[in-house]
């Protein structure tokens, strides 16, 4: 009985991990009076010459619609002159219950300074392998 047990708690114990451990969020930036970025390191993937990654921005102030969080998701040409597109975004309120997650899939853009500066930061994470598709959570 003992080890049926034990196989519980360490099969409790792995997939608790899994999702307690979803993100892992960095700092990357504060943007004004407004909102502070971070990336999630866990999610910067690079597949050839595309990188995909996982930004969150959260709001010094909720909005009145109770808009406290948004996590976006960046795809990114490598080459040159870089370009880059939101493929995904969800909003979060201010008790991190998610609401509108929208699924985009606009042009692509052509990257500036600032955009660059964000890429180079997440390519020091970056893992040389597909994107998982696992969205990870505030």
């Amino acid at each position: 009985m003992s080890r049926k047990v034990a196989g519980l708690v360490l099969l409790l114990l792995i997939f608790s991990s899994n999702s307690v451990f979803a993100a892992n969020w960095v700092y990357y930036t504060r943007v004004g009076r407004l909102h502070t970025e971070y990336i999630d390191k866990d999610s910067v993937f690079k597949d050839g010459n595309k990188l995909t990654f996982w930004l969150l921005q959260v709001l010094d102030k909720p909005l009145s619609s109770n808009y406290a969080k948004q996590t976006l998701k960046f795809e990114v040409k490598l080459n040159s002159p870089r370009e880059f597109r939101i493929a995904e975004s969800c909003i979060y309120d201010a008790n991190n219950r998610p609401g509108t997650t929208k699924i985009h899939e606009p042009e692509w853009e052509d990257a500036a300074d600032y955009d660059n500066k964000q890429f180079d930061f997440a390519l020091k994470y970056a893992k040389n392998q597909k994107d998982t598709g696992i969205k990870p959570t505030p």
